[in-house]
């Protein structure tokens, strides 16, 4: 089989090309936190069950969160559904901030990179204590490479959890009886 012909068999799409993840409510408790209070928020099992079911592909499209159960009234539905928006709004949030973060970090220690290739630079060419000169070589290489690393690779990965968390976030969120399934 191919990859194309095996996603259609493990992935429901609508009319539209959304993403379909239906989840299953047999414990109307399992979706919201129980630590939750007067601000809404969901399980971290819940929570972690549709982001399971999202990938790369789509990413790009919308999705649709389809919750099956015969528990829910309309005021829970609307509680539901703000839980679902808030927690990956958070997370979203959290996400920008941590590549701001990550990119100022790493122009930091990019700078303190050419700081000490610099200074090694300098005892070079001043004939300096060649040990001296390897630690300082050595070290600025280190801090280059980690300004690399967190630009160009923890960065792409924290921008995918970002763009799946803002596809989660404006996700249409509907109700299913498990009678109409």
């Amino acid at each position: 089989m191919k990859y194309k012909e095996l996603e259609k068999n493990l992935y429901k799409y609508d009319e539209n090309g959304r993403c379909i993840i239906d989840v299953v409510i047999n414990d109307e408790d399992s979706i919201m936190s129980p630590f939750s209070g007067c601000y809404p928020t969901v399980s971290g099992e819940f929570s972690e069950f549709i982001e399971s079911r999202i990938t790369r592909h789509h990413i790009k499209h919308q999705a649709t969160i389809n919750i099956i159960s015969d528990e829910i009234d309309d005021e829970e539905k609307k509680l539901y559904s703000q839980a679902i928006k808030n927690n990956y709004c958070e997370k979203y949030i959290d996400c920008r901030k941590e590549m701001i973060r990550d990119f100022i970090i790493s122009g930091i220690m990019l700078l303190i990179g050419a700081v000490v290739l610099t200074v090694a630079l300098i005892m070079d060419s001043l004939n300096r204590n060649l040990l001296l000169l390897e630690i300082y070589d050595i070290v600025a290489w280190v801090f280059i490479w980690e300004a690399v690393d967190v630009v160009f690779f923890k960065r792409t990965l924290t921008n995918l959890h970002r763009k799946k968390y803002y596809c989660l976030m404006n996700a249409n969120i509907t109700f299913q009886s498990k009678t109409n399934k």
